[in-house]
């Protein structure tokens, strides 16, 4: 997945090397981590694969590691309704923050999957209908 999914609540970084002078708490970092994990997953993927495109799941990114061909995976999800209602308004704001057009979860994921692709394909048609 390319980031811990658990990690000690005290740990402090030193990003010293990326011109951070603060020492940062995993919380605050581990969403960009995701990012340049993607990122540098891209660029090495690329290099050993130059054409074939890259489908990378990751629990963790940032805005822009759309670029880095990254489909946000929300993680094991209850398998109650209080699981999927949860993850409504996170999925609705990491499409409309990150511009993310498919992000998935593990509840009822082919389902899921096949309507994410049925308002992506919607989308894409309005969004050339503006275009012309």
């Amino acid at each position: 997945m390319g980031e811990p999914e658990k990690y000690p609540i005290n740990m402090m970084h030193n990003l010293a090397d990326i011109g951070i002078k603060r020492k940062m708490k995993a919380d605050e970092i581990h969403n960009v981590y995701g990012h340049y994990w993607n990122k540098m997953l891209f660029s090495k993927y690329a290099k050993e694969f130059p054409e074939e495109r890259l489908f990378h799941l990751n629990r963790s990114g940032f805005a822009g590691s759309q670029r880095y061909s990254i489909f946000p995976w929300s993680g094991d999800v209850s398998r109650r309704w209080s699981g999927l209602r949860a993850q409504l308004p996170v999925m609705l704001g990491m499409s409309m923050s990150c511009s993310l057009l498919l992000i998935l979860m593990d509840f009822q994921q082919e389902i899921i999957i096949s309507q994410l692709i049925f308002q992506e394909s919607r989308l894409i048609l309005q969004l050339n209908k503006l275009r012309d």
